[in-house]
């Protein structure tokens, strides 16, 4: 059964799960970045910022 958008965003514990996932999958991928404390640093990162639903943007 699928779960619909308005539910998940409802449902913090869920919405907790979901960035969780998404942030072990950002880092599984490559998507980092050397961490502010460390910047010369390759062994210390953090993931790059993202969003976990499209947000629109105004046509300018």
């Amino acid at each position: 059964m699928a779960t619909s958008w308005g539910s998940i965003l409802q449902d913090e514990k869920q919405l907790e799960e979901l960035a969780k996932q998404a942030i072990d999958r950002a880092l599984a991928e490559g998507v980092l970045l050397r961490s502010a404390q460390h910047p010369s640093s390759s062994d210390v990162v953090t993931y790059a910022p993202f969003t976990l639903f499209p947000s629109p943007v105004p046509r300018f």
